[in-house]
């Protein structure tokens, strides 16, 4: 009794959220309508023959929680009536099915059966959630086998997932989730995988062939939820049962089956091999020991291996520099324009007031004695140009197909056993791994402007769940579950392994270097960037989430916590370990202090080759390991009024404590108003970095934020017996460590931070060349003993210490109506206002009221910084100093960098439709469609006051998605030509597909000077495919059917006016996507209970380019609404799978 008392203890105190479990409740009556009280209600799981049973209380309610999904058989049973049996109840993922009994009189050793089917209608919930269930996932084609690849069927949520290994939530969006994709919560068999990092990481992403049932969630009306930016996503597990079974799948891949992209097709280059292997096994059953152990209808398992094994040939793309090029010789190049490059001398610059004056190179041609040897190494390392175009600056002249190979497994073991009657636990392992590496790459390749980060990447998962279910009374149970995650990964590029010697690196880079590696070298003017990055990385999550579930009258009340301990541990120096180096025309165009000038003179391969970076740095943050807390308590009454009503209402408060470091290696915060103890004549200069741990402040990053209490409210009224209508309304809190994500403060000064001076008079002159990279030494580190001085004459970065949790508000009225042929449609108004999300500000913003002094911010000025402050960062280096410096709120930094500042604020509103059709007359069938818009408060400066009220880059007015499968009623089972030859040719049938299409996202112009002025509507209609930008004039250069009217732009008269323009506009849209995958499958029947399916997979079935973006940058002519991109071709599988 005493230890029953203390686990009820703990259980009041420590709950999560709503289990992923259906459950069933309802009220018992007589035939005169009166309640029929202590009404035994067995619930029978037909595959393993768990029983779970209750009773009636005085009101006649009932309830039977913690349902796994799966068919049950549920009996009723009363003294005086006859006992009612109801079999083949099909129980759902996070289903409540309300079941009402109506008991006749007669004797209990009397059954009456009834119907078995579950209800179409959501008569005791308002939230909005879809199940996906086995049969979507064993017979749509799931290229990558993970079923969040079909979360889009579900309205209001975008993308789907990537591979079935793949950790990262980065591939869809719910309800716009505040602007961000990712983000959401993700729960395994109840318990969280999810850890704040990448979109918010997942420990595990059960593959398709271990999942049982996936629901999605989109709204937050039962307090039980939080911590997310948009909705849940729940997995709930296969589990052993009282047969054997299992299954094996495999298929074979070919390119002769593909189709080559259409960027393969457009340059030239060959459909790439296709040799790809897919295993996957299943198997599960009772554990049965001969003569030691029967497990029957009490202990099972159910083990899933799977492996995928596959290699590649992503094409990457950009510009590299021409034979030409590489000798100094531009005289055959391009500007950005179309018209002939012109490269000036900065040895011949003088300064004139505020003009900088130069002399061009004769013949644009730079002499090889005045070469940079490191810059000229550097230079000859890029791929030679493949591509037949014109040498223009921003035209991409090579594309090249690389090959990596990418092994992929997972391991899954669940196990389930019954104590006792009133005492259940289950177990569950789980393990994956990827691996990729690049066996074809030019060296050093860090990123391309097509193809992205050509990365190799080594990660492991693992993720442990314990859970125990205990009756302490009828109307009284409770769970106590406990899991692990951990998530590892070491990231590396071409260039870590590169010699820094080959590019004859000056020795004092080499002796800085953090890790020996070829140093990012980036000249942006879309070439493709060389480097490294190094990163090795372990975040683990500790989850405790008890519950309990009790029967009070016509109240089911739950209450309870989440408790969770996060880790974050990294040796990450990353890339600028070995050095960073930002090249641009700096130092070859006609004038740095008129960026427009850009456009017609210089290019950042000159500087190159003179050695002279714009800017760079050798640096990168030392080891850290980061901990912290998320507290969350909630209440949850699920109220049945009347028959045909049930309100829903909650309350949540949410705690996330914020990141502690083992050492205090981090920022507390930033101070913005005591003095300095740097004291200057004439000078105001005030705050700086604000260190954990030191001078009074805790040892975590900032504040507590302990006001977050969530009310929530749900409405479902029975209007009629097939028509419901659903409202509700939450408030609920995002995790600020997710949506922080990498961007961590710790502070430059407890590791190697050296800048790379490339100027001090604003790109005039350089200060030092490549040559001699740091003349006057390096800084030293000082950790946090220079308080407020630290990183003085640098750049700081902090996240604000009284930072606030984002929050979500969401509304919804919808209604659902059942139709014939199990029917169900549905039509939802859904409203979610997200505010206080975070963004970044630089404090250092020059202040608009300076704007009219235009180029005069460039005029030279005695610094009064120098000799006070060390030579070795860029407000020391020089005696004068550009005057635009002294405008800055903090003049002793050169930049005040703020993030996870709460000011971003998004709506979303949306009409949601959907059909889905319950199998019946071989027919399986989901379709949604979002009618959407989303808009969001641009902020854009803290420091200058600006009003953009516009649409998000991420709306998508029109998403729609449609899935089903269709057996064909031929052969054994099925309702025609049951027998005979015929039977077994034109038997066994099953079509099954899905199609989606998704509207473009908005366009954002962009210019030297500032966005541009829309003059009209620059959005122009016919198909993509005769707009895509690549007939170009000759002669002009001009690009002669670009995708949208790039004349409808005009550019800022210079970067000291302000765009009125706001920074996307709604009628200029990326092309639309749209997608049809098809699967034919045959299933061969060889034994009752063994069958084989081979069936054919096709994705992209009609072969149609999905369109990447238009380029829009006013100031590259040549990619100015030019389309470059484009998504895969049809690509075919053959597969088998046998399950028995």
């Amino acid at each position: 009794m005493r230890n029953k008392l203390i686990v009820i203890g703990l259980m009041a105190v420590s709950m999560w959220a709503q289990d992923y479990r259906g459950s069933i409740l309802g009220r018992v009556t007589d035939p005169t309508g009166a309640v029929v009280p202590g009404a035994r209600i067995t619930v029978t799981n037909e595959s393993t023959n768990w029983k779970l049973s209750t009773e009636s209380n005085n009101e006649g309610h009932y309830l039977v929680p913690l349902l796994e999904p799966g068919r049950y058989r549920i009996e009723v049973e009363a003294a005086g009536f006859k006992r009612v049996q109801r079999s083949g109840l099909n129980v759902q993922t996070g289903d409540k099915i309300t079941l009402n009994f109506e008991l006749e009189v007669g004797m209990t050793s009397e059954t009456v059966t009834v119907r078995a089917e579950a209800p179409l209608l959501q008569t005791a919930s308002a939230d909005i959630a879809q199940v996906i269930d086995r049969r979507f996932l064993d017979m749509l084609y799931i290229s990558n086998r993970n079923p969040l690849a079909l979360i889009s069927l579900t309205p209001g949520v975008r993308g789907g997932g990537g591979r079935f290994s793949d950790s990262g939530q980065h591939y869809f969006n719910i309800l716009g989730g505040g602007a961000t994709d990712g983000r959401n919560e993700v729960v395994v068999d109840g318990a969280s995988v999810t850890m704040p990092r990448q979109g918010g990481a997942m420990a595990t992403s059960p593959s398709g062939d271990t999942v049982e049932e996936l629901r999605v969630q989109t709204t937050m009306f039962d307090a039980a939820y939080g911590r997310s930016n948009g909705g849940v996503v729940v997995y709930a597990t296969r589990s052993g049962t009282n047969e054997v079974h299992g299954s094996f799948e495999g298929f074979y891949r070919n390119k002769a089956l593909n189709a080559n992209s259409w960027l393969n097709n457009k340059r030239g280059l060959p459909r790439p091999d296709d040799p790809r292997k897919f295993y996957s096994g299943t198997f599960g059953g009772p554990v049965y020991l001969p003569k030691l152990y029967d497990g029957r209808n009490r202990t099972f398992f159910f083990t899933s291996v799977q492996h995928d094994s596959r290699w590649s040939n992503p094409t990457y793309g950009g510009r590299v520099p021409t034979e030409r090029e590489r000798q100094g010789d531009f005289s055959q190049t391009l500007n950005a324009r179309g018209t002939p490059l012109t490269i000036y001398n900065v040895f011949t610059t003088r300064v004139e007031g505020t003009t900088v004056i130069r002399q061009p190179w004769p013949g644009n041609r730079i002499p090889a004695s005045m070469f940079n040897e490191t810059g000229a190494a550097i230079m000859n390392v890029y791929p030679k140009p493949n591509a037949d175009v014109p040498t223009q600056i921003g035209l991409y002249n090579w594309y090249e197909q690389s090959r990596a190979y990418n092994p992929a497994k997972q391991i899954s073991q669940r196990i389930d056993h019954l104590v006792s009657p009133k005492h259940r636990i289950f177990g569950r392992f789980a393990y994956m791994d990827w691996d990729v590496t690049f066996t074809k790459l030019p060296p050093g390749l860090r990123n391309a402007p097509v193809g992205g980060d050509p990365g190799a990447d080594k990660r492991h998962f693992w993720n442990a769940t314990l859970n125990q279910d205990y009756t302490f009374t009828p109307a009284v149970i409770g769970t106590l579950r406990f899991s692990f995650n951990r998530y590892w990964s070491d990231t590396w590029f071409s260039g870590n392994v590169q010699d820094p010697k080959a590019l004859k690196l000056h020795p004092d880079i080499l002796a800085n270097q953090m890790r020996p590696s070829w140093p990012g070298i980036d000249m942006a003017e879309g070439f493709i960037r060389l480097g490294h990055r190094f990163k090795i990385r372990a975040n683990d999550t500790y989850v405790l989430t008890p519950t309990l579930t009790t029967l009070r009258k016509a109240h089911n009340l739950r209450f309870g916590a989440d408790v969770r301990r996060l880790h974050w541990n990294e040796i990450s120096p990353d890339s600028a370990a070995g050095g960073y180096f930002n090249f641009r025309p700096t130092f070859s165009q006609a004038d740095p202090y008129v960026p427009t000038t850009a456009q017609v003179s210089g290019t950042a391969m000159a500087d190159l080759l003179l050695g002279m970076p714009a800017n760079g740095q050798i640096a990168g943050p030392t080891p850290y390991s980061m901990k912290a807390y998320y507290y969350a308590l909630f209440v949850q009454d699920d109220w049945k009024i009347a028959r045909r009503l049930t309100l829903n209402l909650g309350l949540r408060w949410e705690v996330e404590k914020p990141w502690t470091e083992r050492f205090n290696r981090m920022a507390y915060g930033l101070d913005t108003e005591t003095p300095s103890p740097l004291q200057i004549p004439g000078l105001d200069l005030r705050g700086g970095l604000l260190f954990a741990g030191v001078g009074g402040n805790p040892r975590q990053m900032g504040k507590t934020d302990w006001n977050n209490f969530g009310p929530r409210f749900g409405l479902a009224y029975q209007l009629f017996d097939k028509t419901v209508i659903r409202a509700g309304y939450g408030l609920f809190y995002s995790s600020f460590l997710d949506n922080l994500d990498y961007v961590l403060p710790v502070p430059g000064t407890f590791s190697t931070n050296i800048p790379y001076i490339g100027t001090t008079d604003r790109g005039a002159t350089p200060y030092t060349t490549l040559a001699n990279p740091f003349p006057l030494g390096v800084p030293k580190i000082t950790g946090a003993s220079e308080g407020l001085l630290s990183l003085v004459g640098d750049a700081i970065m902090a996240v604000p210490q009284d930072r606030v949790l984002p929050y979500n508000q969401q509304w919804q009225f919808g209604f659902q109506q059942e139709l014939p042929w199990q029917i169900k449609a549905e039509a939802n108004f859904v409203r979610v206002l997200n505010v206080k999300g975070i963004e970044a500000f630089n404090l250092n913003e020059k202040p608009d009221v300076y704007l009219a002094l235009g180029v005069k911010e460039n005029e030279r000025i005695p610094n009064p910084f120098y000799g006070k402050i060390p030579a070795t960062v860029p407000l020391g280096a020089s005696p004068t100093i550009a005057q635009r410096q002294l405008w800055f709120r903090f003049p002793q930094f050169t930049s005040v960098t703020l993030r996870g500042v709460n000011t971003h604020t998004t709506v979303y509103h949306a009409l949601q439709l959907s059909l889905e059709k319950r199998f019946s007359h071989g027919l399986t069938l989901l379709w949604n469609h979002s009618i959407s818009k989303m808009i969001e408060n641009n902020v854009t400066s803290l420091i200058n006051e600006r009003h953009y009220r516009c649409i998000s880059d991420m709306d998508q007015p029109h998403i729609m998605n449609l899935a089903f499968v269709y057996e064909f009623p031929f052969g054994k089972g099925r309702p025609w030509v049951q027998r005979g030859v015929l039977s077994h040719v034109i038997g066994g049938w099953t079509v099954s597909g899905r199609a989606g299409y998704s509207s473009g996202t908005p366009l954002s112009i962009t210019d030297t000077n500032g966005r541009p002025i829309r003059l009209w509507n620059a959005a122009k209609k016919g198909p993509v495919k005769q707009r895509l930008g690549d007939q170009v004039d000759p002669v002009t250069k001009e690009v002669l059917n670009p995708y949208f009217d790039t004349k409808a732009f005009q550019s800022l008269p210079s970067p000291y006016v302000i765009s009125p323009e706001p920074p996307h506009f709604a009628e200029l849209r990326s092309p639309a996507g749209k997608g049809l995958s098809m699967s034919l499958i045959k299933r061969f029947t060889i034994r009752e209970r063994i069958n084989i399916d081979a069936r054919a997979d096709a994705s992209n079935v009609t072969n149609t380019p999905n369109w990447g973006s238009p380029g829009t940058d006013m100031a590259n002519k040549a990619t100015f609404g030019v389309i470059q991109t484009a998504g895969d071709g049809r690509s075919i599988q053959l597969a088998f799978r046998a399950v028995f």
